[in-house]
This record gives structure tokens, sequence and C-alpha cells, in this order.
């Protein structure tokens, strides 16, 4: 401690233009700390690079720090493209596909995971912006649904789309209610409705026809038809139309061979 002290006060005194003494010890410290002042100053109005800017992400010069997508070296890949869809897909709503080459292997590839940027529309419901980059639409904001609502039919609800210049609306069937059929009504779990079921068709099937058609009928009502289809006749001999006589043979009605 001491040595230095003898070796601070020995500099001051011997290589210092100010003096030597206690008095030109107190002028070259109050010097030095002016010079240090000025120097911490100057620094502080030196033009500073904002540190997004100076940052290297990889890609503002065209290449990602990255494994090879071929070759699997982690490596920098040079960005040849960027790519909205590949082979039919996106790799989702906001990012593209950047289209790579190794500069090991020189094959290139595809990496997923750089967002999509730029466009200056305006999106929708329906549409978005262009990417700067790729040329793919990114940003749908998609349909803002209100409430369901009854339809008014006693048989479905809509729902309409609650942003500023769209007219989308949804329709779909009451249900829910596991007692509603088509001859009595039940209550819909999503907009309360009162509504018919569907027709009801329980095995084993019950038939219905007429002369030229047979189908499913309705375990409830006369009027719900299914797989409705022609009749299939074949020759029957269940039912004797006439009998044989010295010149004719016997003839028989036919019968359908589904319905029957």
């Amino acid at each position: 401690m001491h040595r230095d002290i003898f070796r601070c006060n020995a500099f001051l005194s011997t290589r210092l233009p100010w003096g030597t003494g206690d008095a030109g010890r107190k002028r070259g410290i109050t010097r030095l700390l002016s010079i240090l002042l000025v120097l911490v100053m100057a620094l502080t109005l030196l033009p500073v690079t904002a540190p997004e800017a100076a940052a290297d992400d990889g890609q503002s010069s065209k290449t990602l720090w990255h494994e090879c997508p071929e070759c699997k070296t982690v490596q920098t890949l040079e960005i040849i493209g960027y790519t909205w869809k590949k082979d039919g897909y996106q790799v989702n709503d906001q990012q593209h596909w950047l289209h790579v080459l190794c500069p090991s292997c020189q094959k290139d590839g595809y990496l997923g995971g750089d967002d999509h940027t730029g466009g200056t529309e305006i999106p929708t419901c329906t549409t978005g912006k262009t990417c700067e980059k790729c040329g793919g639409e990114y940003g749908i904001l998609g349909h803002d649904w209100g409430e369901w609502k009854p339809s008014g039919d006693g048989k479905t609800h809509t729902r309409h789309c609650q942003r500023e210049g769209c007219d989308a609306f949804e329709t779909e069937n009451c249900g829910g209610d596991g007692t509603a059929t088509c001859v009595t009504q039940g209550t819909c779990t999503v907009c309360g409705q009162p509504y018919y079921g569907g027709h009801y068709f329980a095995k084993p099937y019950t038939y219905g026809y007429d002369e030229n058609t047979h189908w499913y009928a309705c375990s409830y009502c006369e009027k719900g038809r299914k797989a409705e289809t022609a009749h299939f006749f074949v020759q029957g001999n269940m039912h004797l139309k006439s009998e044989a006589t010295c010149i004719s043979p016997p003839e028989y009605y036919t019968n359908c061979g589904t319905c029957y």
C-alpha cells in the first residue's frame, strides 16, 4: 500500500508538468478528473447503432444459422427464396417456408418458421395482406360470429357475422333434445326454439309400397320414406292366378322379391 502511494507520488511529481508537493498533486488529480469527464461526455455523444438494427438475425444478409435440412450439419445457410406453400401446404397462417442452400452439401431444402411481413391491404373477414417476401396472403381476420338465434321456421337457427361491412351468416338444424320426433316437438339446446325431430326408421324395417315402388317407412308417421326403389318382380308360386286347362298351364301372380 505504502509502496503504491510512493509510486503514485513519484509519478505525479516527476512526470507531470503541474509541479510537485501537495498543491501540485491536487492540481494534477483535478486535471486528470477533468480529462476523464470530457472523454466520457464525448463517448456519450457518438452515434450509436440501435440494437435491433445492429443485431444480426441471419436474415438481413439473406443467411441463416441453422441445421441443413439435407445433410443435418449446423452452419450458415444461404436463403435463396421464400415460399408461401410447399406441396400445397403452408407452415401456418402467419409464416412461410424459407428456401435455403447449404454451402457444404450444395443441396437446397426448406425450413419453416419465418414470419410474413409487409402488405398494404386492409384485412377483412375473408381477405388479408400480401407478404412482400413470398407473395402469400396472411392476416385474414375471420368472421366474428354472433349468437345463434331461432330462424322462426321451427327447424333451424342462424348466426350472423358482427364485423362491420360483412353480411355472412350460417344456418344449422336445431337439435340436442332426444325426445324430439317427427310428430313430437323438443327444445333446441342451442337456441331454445321448439322444433320437430327427423323421421325415425326402426329395424327391422317396415316397408311401405305402391304399385311401382317400395321404401322404408317411418316408425312414427306415414310421410317418412327412405331408400325408395322400384319393385323387383320374380315368378312366385304362392298365389294362383288361373288354373291349368287342357290347352294352357297354370298362371301365378308375380311377387316383389324385396317387399313381399
